[in-house]
């Protein structure tokens, strides 16, 4: 059976309009543009109400069982690039693009083997899972997801096994699918507009709007800290440059980056929807 992305029709954007106009010059699509055109989402994904739905540990545990899973799938989006933009089999090659090399491995070298309080090598998702213990947050679903993908089953069935909510698999799906079957540009669009540049900010409000004291969560508030300050000094800047480098403004390149990034933000914000009905609802274990 052979796989393929899913794409969906999209309503025109300012964009699209302005490539198809005939009578019109056509602009050069780059960063700047698309993230113009996708001020009314990224607005709506930075004032989610989530973010001030949070007020207690319990509450917080709840966010942190489901959001684990989103820590973990960003690594197969930046694995994915690093996989096109550099070498990673034998005999090696250099890369065609060494800036681009360069900028996703710097990336990689931060989220795979960053440093934790003490000062030793972990991962992001590593850094996540700590905190998670830390306040005693429900690990078990996430435990069974990973023993189910270290048994050799395809991440749709240890979901399912993991007894993950429906909007935690489509969200995961979702960036899988990206990952795999995606193009360069839809991979990085995805990346940068999903990810990278709008982590800071919701970090952010997560962090000014909880009700969540440091000594009551003090690895949680360093991991969101560590990821506001890296991601909005060096890797949401690096993504950016990389991605204007991948369009190299070619239209249908920036059309399918920002499509992409377009539905990187609808799935976040449908992901954010899910866990805040989960709070609303008062299923907290």
């Amino acid at each position: 059976m052979i796989k393929h992305r899913v794409h969906f029709p999209k309503p025109l954007g300012q964009i699209e309009k302005l490539i198809m106009d005939s009578t019109v010059k056509k602009p050069h699509i780059n960063v700047e543009l698309i993230s113009n055109n996708l001020k009314k989402e990224l607005s709506a994904l930075n004032n989610h109400a989530l973010y001030k739905s949070i007020n207690s540990i319990e509450e917080l545990r709840t966010f942190m069982r489901w959001h684990v899973f989103a820590v973990w799938d960003f690594m197969s989006l930046l694995k994915a690039l690093q996989i096109n933009l550099t070498c990673i089999q034998l005999p090696w090659t250099p890369p065609v693009d060494n800036a681009s090399a360069r900028l996703i491995n710097d990336i990689v070298l931060n989220e795979e083997t960053d440093l934790n309080q003490e000062g030793l090598s972990s991962s992001h998702l590593e850094l996540y899972l700590d905190s998670m213990s830390d306040i005693g947050a429900d690990k078990s679903n996430f435990d069974c997801f990973m023993a189910s993908l270290s048994n050799g089953n395809s991440v749709s069935v240890s979901l399912n096994m993991a007894e993950a909510p429906r909007f935690v698999r489509d969200f995961v799906l979702y960036n899988m699918d990206t990952a795999e079957f995606g193009s360069i540009v839809e991979i990085a669009g995805s990346f940068v507009f999903g990810r990278e540049t709008v982590i800071p900010t919701m970090f952010e409000e997560l962090l000014k709007n909880w009700g969540i004291k440091y000594n009551d969560a003090p690895k949680l508030h360093f991991y969101l800290s560590r990821h506001i300050e890296v991601d909005t000094n060096e890797h949401g800047p690096a993504a950016e440059r990389l991605l204007d480098s991948l369009i190299d403004n070619n239209n249908d390149s920036g059309l399918k980056a920002l499509e992409s990034g377009r539905e990187a933000i609808s799935k976040r914000l449908k992901f954010w929807d899910g866990i805040k009905n989960l709070i609303d609802e008062r299923i907290i274990v």
